[in-house]
């Protein structure tokens, strides 16, 4: 197995002008063109959603709350560096939290012609870093021909911010005073909160992303720009992202022959930084609502200027 240089950009996308003419609408028709466009810009908003995975059924979403600190192997320590400050735009201008240059790496882009090899090696010393997802995720994570492929450690969390890690062990609470102290809730394999008092409009525990890893199998991923790559590998790595997503007019379907997309677009954009905003804390469905808006809004601004 070998970590390549992957040379930026590795291949041009063109596209021609195409000139059209309209006719200007009368009033009446104007309205009528503004409720379908309002409908169709909905629809595809949710349709991205959906698409992406985000907060999908009933579990709410995670996303970084611990500071990111994104690091690149397997190029030319220049490029490293390209890769690594292009993310860290990113974090910023979607609002998430940003590490200090100098701090220890917990999203890792990692370049090589071995995916396969990276991903053995990984799991070995990490058994449980595939756990919890699908069992043919988890082997099309190890050994499909996905040109990038990606997967998380999450954690779960109580509103003020504990982790399972700190949790006191119900056991001993059992043992001490007879009953555990306070409702406890489990998310799979992401450990056991204890956690005080009930909403009925808020979760009792967020959950969050510890880790992100993102594999870009350069062989596969050739003909593309590193920048594109890098755009693809911010997006995932900063956003708990459906294995495979590829919604339309979206980097996540740079692979897609029919449309490809060279670099993140406003829905991108709009989506992570609804992201960060939105509350951990809220059901599933609350969460999705609220992204939709957001990538709404930005739709039908985006369709306004080109109305001008």
């Amino acid at each position: 197995m070998r970590l390549y240089l992957l040379a930026a950009p590795l291949a041009w996308w063109s596209c021609a002008a195409v000139a059209a003419t309209v006719t200007q609408p009368n009033r009446e028709d104007e309205i009528v063109v503004v409720g379908e466009t309002m409908k169709e810009a909905q629809k595809q908003a949710q349709i991205y959603v959906n698409e992406v995975g985000i907060a999908a059924g009933e579990r709410p979403t995670a996303r970084w709350v611990d500071p990111i600190c994104p690091k690149a192997i397997g190029l030319a320590p220049d490029k490293e560096v390209i890769v690594r400050r292009q993310i860290r735009e990113l974090v910023r201008q979607v609002g998430a939290p940003l590490g200090r240059e100098d701090c220890a790496a917990n999203l890792l882009v990692v370049f090589t012609d071995g995916p396969e090899a990276v991903v053995a090696r990984m799991t070995q010393k990490g058994s449980a870093l595939l756990r919890g997802m699908p069992a043919s995720v988890a082997q099309e994570i190890r050994t499909g021909a996905a040109p990038i492929r990606w997967f998380y450690q999450t954690d779960v969390r109580s509103r003020e911010g504990m982790g399972s890690s700190d949790v006191v062990n119900p056991a001993l609470l059992t043992a001490v005073s007879g009953q555990p102290e306070g409702p406890a809730i489990r998310y799979g394999d992401d450990g056991l909160l204890n956690v005080k008092g009930s909403s009925h409009i808020a979760s009792q525990s967020v959950r969050t992303i510890k880790h992100a890893t993102v594999i870009v199998d350069v062989l596969r991923a050739k003909g593309n720009s590193l920048r594109a790559i890098t755009d693809y590998a911010a997006l995932v790595g900063l956003a708990e992202i459906k294995f495979g997503a590829s919604p339309q007019r979206s980097i996540l379907s740079m692979f897609d022959p029919q449309a490809p997309v060279s670099e993140l677009s406003k829905r991108d954009v709009a989506m992570l930084t609804g992201l960060y905003r939105i509350h951990l804390d809220r059901r599933a469905e609350q969460q999705r609502r609220t992204l939709v808006n957001r990538i709404l809004k930005t739709d039908l601004e985006a369709e306004a200027r080109r109305a001008q």
